[in-house]
């Protein structure tokens, strides 16, 4: 981020440095073990699996659909400002109320697998987006429970 700062100052080309965490939505990869928790969750539910959950499940993340990243994108094309933005939605979620939540909509009834933490996890992410809002007047549009519902869709009918 920070040599293309410098790289556009010295070149006087805006910036926009968008930084997206956790995007959830279609099409996402499901076999990694390390990303897209959401996915893999999913797919090892509807596969009638256990969700794999490293800890004791108590970590959060802000999680932000697809569309509403391309969205924040592209207003924040239009700008004429530097700015460095978070494309989040402002609300934390916890591992355990993400299973909880899938095993509703996918009317899954089994437990989920606990394993040791993994080394270096972040425990607590959630993202400030008011500068989004401020600047390029972006707000999410969908709510984890719409880009779940989207996500499963998709899931079910791929294929």
């Amino acid at each position: 981020e920070q040599v293309l700062i410098n790289l556009c100052e010295l070149n006087k080309i805006e910036w926009v440095i968008a930084v997206p965490h956790n995007i959830i939505g279609p099409r996402q990869k499901y076999d990694d073990p390390f990303r897209n928790v959401v996915s893999i969750m999913i797919n090892r539910m509807l596969q009638k699996k256990s969700p794999i959950i490293y800890g004791d499940g108590e970590q959060t993340r802000d999680y932000v659909y697809v569309l509403d990243v391309v969205d924040a994108l592209i207003k924040s094309s239009e700008s004429e400002e530097n700015l460095f933005l978070n494309i989040g939605t402002g609300v934390e979620t916890s591992v355990n109320e993400l299973v909880s939540i899938l095993s509703e909509k996918i009317s899954w009834d089994g437990e989920a697998e606990y394993k040791p933490k993994r080394e270096g996890e972040l425990l607590r992410s959630v993202l400030n987006n008011q500068r989004a809002k401020d600047e390029i007047a972006w707000e999410p549009a969908h709510t984890l429970d719409t880009g779940l519902d989207g996500l499963i869709d998709w899931f079910k009918n791929k294929g």
